[in-house]
């Protein structure tokens, strides 16, 4: 048996008509054994969410987003993010899912075109036993975050001095706690872990991420940590994430001219936020750009200059301007 955290509005959610597979008020959550062709039943006890596995069996996780925006999703299953293979943290990628928009996650990623399936197995055999991590065999955890709205652009004076605010430039709406420290669940005796059930690596299939959704990845990126309210922080999760997306970069590919263009200009695109994000970090003032950095709140005269930035064997370069 396997247990599904979903996002932190659940255990209000228990109290309202639930589908009979589904969990989550912000995005449906669903289990589809792949070896059965059905949505497994969702068992609450406790206020906690189950489904019954059997052992052997492909699966998928399904999501669907029920919100008018966009969202992001940071899946882990026993423990482990589903993209990064690290120990499972909420401040982890995830997925992008549009208004509307549905997703399955058939296994662990390892190229943009190709996962390991999840398949149920006993706790010995699990991919996070097999890799020292069995504290969390048996939860699927999927962090949700809403889009944080963009307030309106308009010109006015610097602000006057206030507090340093700090803020990691995205809302934490939904957090699920697989893999987080302080929301960790306590160690189960033994004999509980011996029955609990997990999930194995299993074999290579195809699940592809074509340019596009590259792509709106790095905007995604860029669209959470670099908007209008940004600090260092922020700017440095938000690097981290860019150099992330760079280890894919190598795996686009493009069936013609066309194709290859719009390849191309993704990885540019990629290259040309992560410079912009370095310049920003860089000036460390509020008021003279359409931006405002929470951490820096003021105008600093010391930088009424321009600052050029370019790539240089490799590595970015700064020069303050006169």
């Amino acid at each position: 048996m396997k247990r599904l955290i979903a996002v932190a509005a659940v255990l209000v959610a228990c109290a309202l008509p639930l589908p009979a597979a589904a969990v989550g008020s912000i995005a449906d959550i669903v289990v589809y054994d792949r070896a059965q062709g059905r949505l497994l039943p969702v068992h609450v006890h406790e206020g906690r969410h189950y489904v019954v596995g059997q052992p052997g069996n492909e699966y998928e996780i399904r999501l669907r987003n029920r919100q008018r925006g966009d969202i992001l999703a940071v899946v882990a299953v026993d423990g482990v993010d589903v993209i990064t293979g690290d120990t499972a943290d909420w401040r982890h990628s995830g997925y992008v899912l549009g208004p509307r928009q549905g997703f399955g996650v058939k296994g662990w990623r390892k190229s943009l075109d190709r996962v390991a399936a999840f398949y149920f197995t006993a706790l010995p055999d699990s991919y996070a036993a097999r890799t020292g991590r069995p504290d969390h065999v048996g939860v699927i955890g999927v962090a949700l975050f809403r889009k944080k709205p963009e307030p309106v652009v308009q010109y006015s004076p610097p602000p006057a001095p206030a507090a340093a605010e700090h803020s990691a430039g995205t809302a934490r709406d939904d957090a699920a706690g697989a893999g987080t420290g302080s929301r960790a669940e306590a160690p189960a005796t033994t004999a509980q872990k011996s029955a609990r059930l997990g999930t194995g690596h299993g074999r290579s299939e195809a699940s592809q991420v074509t340019y596009t959704e590259f792509e709106r990845a790095v905007r995604q990126v860029m669209n959470y940590y670099m908007g209008y309210r940004r600090n260092q922080k922020g700017m440095e999760l938000a690097l981290e994430k860019l150099a992330y997306l760079q280890t894919f970069a190598g795996n686009l590919k493009a069936s013609d001219f066309r194709e290859l263009m719009k390849v191309t200009e993704s990885v540019q695109l990629l290259k040309m936020c992560e410079l912009a994000t370095r310049a920003s970090l860089e000036r460390k003032e509020s008021g003279r750009a359409v931006y405002r950095r929470t951490d820096y709140p003021n105008l600093n005269p010391a930088l009424n200059k321009p600052l050029a930035t370019w790539q240089e064997g490799g590595q970015q370069t700064f020069s303050w301007g006169s």
